[in-house]
């Protein structure tokens, strides 16, 4: 018989309650979209608030997908658990919740150059060269778009301009 069939405690240990956890990541998720929707406000330029306010409704969007998920899930026993490190996830978490609140404060480019090569890092580009290349086609790319191409300002920096 196979760990499935008897419903071994390896099997219990690992998943856990996938309805109730889809459940709180999900009401998490509609927390951290509230708190950015709610500091779109300090964006003056109304188009600035757009781009920001779209992403949210998407991540609104899939954390009701999420909810409803849980609701189907019930309290089965998952196979495997969704995050297999928690130390790996508050590890990329916290960065991206600073990097949030950075953008803000000293500026979207200041912030990119420490948040972009730091989250490569944590994700497993390991090559420095190819880490510094990404982050710089993606700063030029967001720099040609919103700036050159578009006009939007991004937030004021805070060492520049």
């Amino acid at each position: 018989m196979t760990d499935r069939q008897t419903n071994s405690p390896s099997e219990i240990v690992s998943g856990g309650r996938e309805g109730l956890r889809d459940q709180v990541s999900a009401a998490i998720l509609m927390c951290i979209v509230a708190v950015f929707w709610w500091d779109a406000n300090a964006i003056s330029a109304f188009e600035a608030q757009m781009y920001p306010r779209l992403v949210l409704i998407v991540l609104a969007a899939l954390a009701v997908l999420l909810f409803l998920r849980g609701f189907r899930l019930g309290g089965k026993v998952a196979d495997q658990p969704v995050v297999s490190s928690w130390t790996a996830f508050l590890a990329f978490l916290v960065p991206t919740i600073l990097y949030a609140v950075a953008v803000g404060k000293i500026g979207f480019f200041t912030s990119s150059i420490v948040y972009i090569p730091l989250v490569a890092y944590l994700i497993g580009l390991r090559s420095h060269w190819l880490n510094a290349l990404v982050s710089f086609v993606f700063l030029l790319a967001t720099w040609l778009v919103f700036v050159a191409l578009f006009a939007r300002p991004l937030p004021q920096e805070i060492f520049w301009g």
